[in-house]
């Protein structure tokens, strides 16, 4: 099976490049809320008038995972995994080694974006 999907075509790399944007957008996501919300807190207690403008920094990291959905989503529906295995089981190892790198990257800048975010 791990040959098939890693060895004769591009699926397992594909798919694994997709999982990873999907769960370190996530993790992104999760960091930088945390550090906004702590530190939204702080300004809330002084000044609870700002809630709508805190709130809305707050949520800003958050768009991070979003992304990283929708970089899943269109990579598993444009090569035809999510429709069609038989597409799927078509598409070399080089595509599918390089939509794995291409969402790793994805991956680690929406990891670190996100986190910063939250900082800033």
């Amino acid at each position: 099976m791990l040959n098939f999907y890693f060895l004769e075509s591009g699926i397992g790399w594909t798919v694994l490049g997709a999982m990873t944007a999907l769960v370190l957008g996530g993790i992104g996501s999760a960091l930088g809320i945390a550090t906004a919300a702590g530190q939204g807190a702080g300004v809330l207690s002084e000044k609870p008038n700002l809630f709508g403008k805190v709130f809305l920094l707050i949520l800003l990291p958050g768009t991070q995972g979003l992304y990283g959905m929708v970089f899943a989503f269109l990579v598993t529906s444009f090569t035809g995994i999510q429709s069609s295995l038989v597409a799927a089981q078509q598409m070399p190892v080089g595509i599918g080694v390089a939509l794995g790198i291409v969402g790793f990257c994805l991956g680690l800048v929406l990891l670190l974006s996100a986190k910063y975010k939250g900082k800033t």
